[in-house]
């Protein structure tokens, strides 16, 4: 990886680099997320699967001998770093595995991002949903001017910074492990280009949410059918 650092095209090559290699070793690519690498065996009793993040892993496997095989192959060509067990990180997911079940949260995020917003928790004034829908809202949102330049700065000071860069961050969290967040980023999305008072308003009721429910984690059971 370090060799090709600083060139431009050095991510499609690294991502050439990984594609190559894994297809020698019979993975097949995802046709619809191509991050995701599967390899099944010519019986079909072993399977693993590999997620890539640039030079990030994470694998999941039906035996173990997949698993380290396939490390050793890696060790080959690049330097290898690996970590097994009950509670893994990978980018910004803790993922949990138990015998019945696995769990993936983000609350060490969340709480990262709830903080910024509420230094003080003892003064949050909570909620239970992440957007207002009652018509005193949802006039204020429709028919409220775009904030002026000035306005604008005052506003960013006031809620905790730009308006884009806060809704990403919590785009960010809803795509990843909060789905009921859908709905509201997708309203206060139309905001981005020129925001008001009210749109600012929507992303502190977002945060409170948030703040309100950190810690809600998707189980996987064992016998869950998709």
């Amino acid at each position: 990886m370090s060799a090709i650092q600083g060139m431009k095209p050095a991510g499609h090559q690294w991502n050439n680099i990984l594609t190559n290699l894994l297809q020698v070793h019979k993975y097949k690519q995802n046709h619809i997320d191509h991050a995701v690498f599967i390899y099944c065996s010519p019986d079909k009793t072993e399977t693993q699967i590999v997620c890539i993040s640039t030079d990030d892993f994470l694998c999941t496997f039906t035996h173990q001998h997949l698993f380290d095989d396939l490390c050793t192959s890696l060790r080959k060509y690049f330097e290898l770093t690996t970590k097994e067990g009950p509670k893994l990180s990978y980018l910004n997911l803790n993922i949990k595995q138990h015998s019945t079940y696995i769990s993936i949260d983000q609350t060490a995020q969340i709480q990262e991002i709830v903080n910024a917003w509420f230094p003080d928790i003892t003064d949050l004034y909570t909620t239970d949903t992440p957007f207002r829908t009652d018509s005193e809202f949802e006039k204020a949102l429709s028919e409220t001017l775009p904030a002026e330049p000035d306005g604008l700065i005052q506003l960013e000071k006031q809620y905790g910074g730009p308006y884009r860069t806060t809704l990403g961050q919590f785009q960010h969290v809803k795509e990843w492990t909060r789905p009921e967040l859908s709905y509201a980023i997708t309203r206060l999305g139309s905001f981005n280009v020129a925001p008001s008072e009210p749109a600012f308003q929507g992303l502190q009721r977002i945060a409170r949410f948030l703040a309100t429910h950190t810690d809600k984690p998707f189980l996987f059971t064992q016998r869950m059918s998709y």
